[in-house]
């Protein structure tokens, strides 16, 4: 079956931290793949389906944080994990041009990395 995406997607492994608009308290997670339209995060709790979170990406070379704005389409439980952990998908938004390209260079960047 062909992938019928519009966008490339890149595998990652950023750390990042979430706050949701019901709890301020930044919590760690995880940022596995980002492309242009989406994103896919491992994360400690479920989040319902059409929740919005702020995820703040951390870049590796120099820690710059990128503001970023989740609405998640799904979520998923991670089994074989020795704490409950969570695969979240969703549409991501980033208002700052230079913010998607910095994030985009750098994953795409690891294309080829091994």
């Amino acid at each position: 079956m062909e992938d019928q995406r519009k966008f490339v997607r890149y595998e990652t492994a950023l750390d990042a931290m979430y706050t949701t608009d019901d709890d301020n308290n930044p919590r760690a997670c995880r940022v596995m793949e980002i492309s242009q339209e989406g994103v896919r995060l491992r994360m400690p709790e479920k989040i319902p389906f059409g929740k919005r979170i702020g995820v703040h990406i951390i870049m590796p070379e120099d820690h710059d944080v990128l503001e970023t704005l989740i609405t998640v389409k799904w979520s998923k439980e991670i089994y074989g994990e020795s704490d409950s952990m969570f695969l979240t998908g969703g549409e991501i938004k980033i208002d700052d041009q230079g913010t998607w390209q910095k994030l985009l260079a750098y994953a795409g960047g690891l294309e080829g990395k091994s």
